[in-house]
């Protein structure tokens, strides 16, 4: 006869509960007709089922799976397909620049798939929760207004992103003039990197808006067109911001440049003034130690301090020219 521990087959299950929805990662939320639902590293078995209840096109669910290095717009029999790239520097849980967010819109229900944990869709959540959204957007129940909204939310968080960029900016503007100038080098390089890699990653987004654009002119369902105006001016807001950021950077690289190379000047000028000076030591040295046999002045009486208070005359005397031209 088996016997089984009833408890432990509880704490069992209940471990295998949250480790499967720990894995799992799929959100639902309802309001009326509308659905949305957010996939967090989406696996096969839910694109199936997403496919037989919401009759997911199939393109779509094979492409939701895996990351997909280039963003995109496409349009298919009643959904629309979306490949975002966001840039993220300080908010990301994982290694790399920008988290990718595939977004699946149809008539009642949106989509969102993504490989890392992304902040603005969390803290969306929570306001859908919340029902924050529907109390300050109208038509808040409908797949294209939480399509903009979490979009909004997404362009935000990059506009901290380069608050925190700009941040770091400034603190390497003060360091610059500090006398920091070579070990700034690093830093400004490091920075500039931070903004390729966010140009890289927001611009992009220009040619997906504005195919969304022309396909809805097209088709004539914008039923919230002061939503887009604000997705648009959300990412001109972020264009203008990088731009102007890539033009401080890049001038305060010249300012350190600058600074840096006047340093180097100075310090190659100081060593250029000390040979001068030294020149004659060395040349009253080189003519005294020709192995020749009348050499004046060596072998009588106080020669070395001869030697010595000549050479350090005409050493005082090119001093004195150095100071009077502001050599030195």
């Amino acid at each position: 006869m088996i016997s089984v521990d009833f408890a432990n087959c509880v704490y069992v299950t209940l471990l295998i509960d949250c480790y499967d929805i720990l894995y799992s990662m799929k959100y639902v939320h309802k309001a009326g007709e509308f659905t949305w639902i957010d996939l967090f590293q989406p696996t096969r078995e839910e694109t199936v089922a997403l496919m037989e209840e919401y009759h997911l096109d199939p393109i779509i669910a094979e492409d939701i799976v895996t990351t997909t290095p280039k963003q995109q717009f496409l349009t298919f029999p009643q959904q629309l397909y979306f490949v975002f790239h966001f840039p993220v520097f300080r908010q990301s849980h994982i290694s790399g620049f920008s988290q990718e967010i595939d977004i699946v819109l149809m008539e009642k229900t949106i989509i969102t798939a993504h490989y890392d944990t992304v902040d603005a869709l969390d803290a969306f959540r929570k306001k859908a929760e919340a029902s924050l959204i529907h109390k300050n957007v109208r038509n808040a129940h409908t797949a294209e207004s939480y399509f903009f909204m979490i979009l909004h939310d997404l362009y935000n968080a990059s506009g901290y992103e380069l608050d925190a960029i700009n941040s770091r900016i400034a603190t390497a503007e003060a360091k610059v003039f500090s006398g920091l100038e070579k070990t700034m080098v690093r830093e400004l390089s490091e920075i500039s990197r931070l903004l390729i890699n966010f140009k890289t990653s927001i611009l992009p987004h220009r040619e997906i808006l504005e195919s969304l654009k022309h396909h809805n002119i097209k088709h004539s369902n914008i039923r919230n067109q002061h939503l887009y105006e604000m997705i648009e001016t959300d990412f001109f807001r972020i264009k203008n911001t990088l731009t102007g950021l890539f033009d401080t950077i890049d001038a305060l690289r010249e300012t350190n440049n600058s600074l840096l190379s006047t340093k180097q000047n100075e310090i190659m000028k100081f060593f250029t003034v000390v040979a001068f000076l030294i020149l004659p030591f060395s040349l009253v040295a080189n003519l005294f130690s020709m192995n020749t046999i009348s050499t004046p002045i060596i072998g009588t009486a106080n020669d070395f301090w001869m030697l010595i208070g000549g050479t350090s005359f005409v050493t005082l005397c090119l001093l004195f020219i150095s100071l009077r031209n502001k050599w030195i």
